[in-house]
């Protein structure tokens, strides 16, 4: 059976690839693309001069498995690697964008040295494209050229800078991305855009949404953003995400910046729904839920003392008016003190709720335990 596959790859593919009739072609590229995904071809170098002749090949199925081959094999043969550079680069200027984006994400997926210049280039002239399909490749080859030469660091942080101004929220997910890979000391770079970032959150996909809030909590810690209640109006609604990381994500911001009442109101339901997911999400919440059960009183205190300085004022959570406290006669301090009272048997309700689901999971696990062990 060895002896026939390997047969079949030396004869059979050559000839296929070599054909005239594009369908055969496109069988022996999904013949050599399965049988390289099992392991069964072994050698498949001596196949790429035969793949790199059918790059410029009009049939858009073909063309996606023989750049499947390059991005995978083009640094085992650098040399024949870069005989089909002038026709990515072709295709690069072609009007149909996603042609345009997938012939650089390919290009610039090939990662050998001596293409760097190359690709620069290519990036110079794709950074303003108007598809902003286009413009997200550039965010992401800029990733991939820093991890083939942090040489290029200055100028790939010059079209990070450029591509932070682009009002496009698919974009800016991707650059948002490189800027976090490249270089995430700059945040001076996000400075003036971090009101534009905290209201396009909610357009953004959900894993821009995760690196988008993590760059803005770095902001609000580094005290570069200017209000932080902008922030924690745009992030609020984010933990109804269906995707468990934004959702903490935004738990985390509202701990750090937001007041204790806040939290509460804001984050203990997310993180029950969370309890009902896959067990490795249950134990990131558990850890959480119990380090929020175990805050000291002093913890909290700083936690209001830094709300003050970053100058966040805090939403009463009864929704007392002074005005109308005014005029029912109602003493300042014994509202206060009211206020106080109910914030104290509230947070007591919420830490024995919490308690109680952490202990339930607990015993649950332990069950689980037995009937395993048994």
């Amino acid at each position: 059976m060895a002896s026939q596959t390997s047969t079949f790859t030396s004869c059979m593919h050559d000839q296929m690839l070599e054909s005239n009739r594009e369908d055969v072609k496109l069988e022996a590229m999904r013949c050599i693309t399965v049988m390289t995904a099992k392991g069964r071809l072994s050698v498949p170098r001596t196949l790429f001069p035969h793949i790199v002749k059918n790059v410029s090949s009009k049939n858009p199925e073909l063309k996606k498995l023989i750049y499947l081959y390059l991005t995978n094999f083009a640094d085992q043969e650098p040399d024949l690697a870069l005989l089909p550079v002038a026709t990515l680069q072709k295709s690069i200027k072609n009007p149909n964008p996603l042609v345009r984006s997938s012939a650089l994400k390919v290009l610039t997926s090939m990662r050998l040295n001596i293409l760097t210049a190359i690709f620069m280039a290519t990036l110079r002239n794709s950074v303003n494209d108007l598809s902003p399909y286009v413009r997200k490749t550039v965010a992401h080859s800029i990733i991939k050229i820093y991890r083939l030469d942090p040489s290029l660091k200055p100028d790939l942080v010059e079209y990070i800078e450029r591509l932070l101004n682009d009002k496009n929220s698919m974009v800016l997910s991707s650059v948002v991305a490189a800027f976090d890979v490249v270089c995430p000391e700059r945040l001076d770079l996000v400075k003036k855009h971090y009101h534009r970032f905290c209201f396009i959150l909610a357009d953004c996909n959900e894993w821009g949404q995760v690196l988008m809030l993590k760059l803005l909590a770095r902001c609000i810690q580094d005290g570069l953003g200017e209000d932080p209640k902008i922030l924690l109006r745009s992030a609020k609604p984010l933990v109804h995400s269906n995707n468990s990381a934004v959702v903490m994500a935004v738990i985390k911001i509202f701990i750090a910046i937001a007041n204790h009442n806040e939290v509460r109101s804001t984050i203990t339901r997310p993180l029950l729904r969370m309890l009902v997911s896959h067990r490795e999400i249950e134990l990131v919440v558990l850890n959480m839920i119990e380090e929020l059960t175990t805050l000291s009183d002093s913890q909290l205190e700083s936690s209001r003392s830094n709300e003050e300085s970053l100058n966040v004022t805090p939403i009463p959570d009864n929704g007392i008016d002074k005005e109308s406290e005014e005029e029912n006669g109602i003493d300042g301090e014994e509202a206060k003190e009211e206020e106080a009272k109910e914030a104290k048997v509230k947070e007591a309700e919420a830490k024995e709720a919490e308690a109680k689901v952490v202990e339930a999971k607990v015993v649950e696990a332990n069950e689980v335990e037995a009937k395993v062990v048994e």
